[in-house]
């Protein structure tokens, strides 16, 4: 009887710490896992540049800009997303969408859209200077245009203008 005790004794031992790695071993497998996640969140967010693009050059592209032949008017209508409008003396040019897929120092390179978002048609260029005062759009079989940030209202420039700018806005 005494050496089944002692057997019984044992195998509660072996079983309790079996149970004890068991559990040590559910917890790192949750850390673990808790680790993945978070290391994926920080892939996520490193997909993106180091800082927010959109919000780092939305302070310099949403503006108005000049040329000698046409007018632009760039404004952030989604967090990350912009729109392009152009407009010449003569005609006032459909809205484009576009988004920032890769920005430099200077030089952002971007994609456009259809307004779904399902058709990404072409990339194009936008190239601040140093003092973020002239911008040089450079899109798809075009030659680039340098623009100068201006405060005039696109209907000084084009009357029949009949869209949105940003003395219609509120920001």
């Amino acid at each position: 009887m005494r050496k089944c005790r002692k057997i019984v004794m044992g195998l509660l031992v072996v079983c309790s710490l079996a149970a004890c790695d068991a559990q040590n071993m559910i917890q790192e497998g949750k850390s673990q896992v808790q680790e993945t996640k978070e290391g994926k969140d920080t892939v996520k967010s490193n997909e993106a540049p180091s800082y927010n693009s959109p919000t780092y050059y939305g302070s310099h592209l949403y503006n108005h800009w000049i040329s000698s032949d046409s007018f632009l008017i760039i404004m952030r209508d989604e967090r990350s997303t912009y729109t392009l409008q152009r407009i010449t003396k003569n005609e006032v040019e459909p809205l484009r969408h576009f988004e920032i897929v890769e920005p430099t120092e200077s030089t952002i390179t971007g994609i456009l859209y259809n307004e779904e978002k399902r058709n990404r048609t072409s990339f194009f260029t936008l190239k601040l200077n140093e003092d973020k005062k002239e911008l040089t759009v450079t899109m798809p079989n075009e030659k680039p245009i340098t623009y100068k940030e201006t405060d005039k209202n696109p209907r000084e420039f084009n009357p029949n203008y009949e869209g949105e700018s940003f003395d219609s806005l509120d920001n």
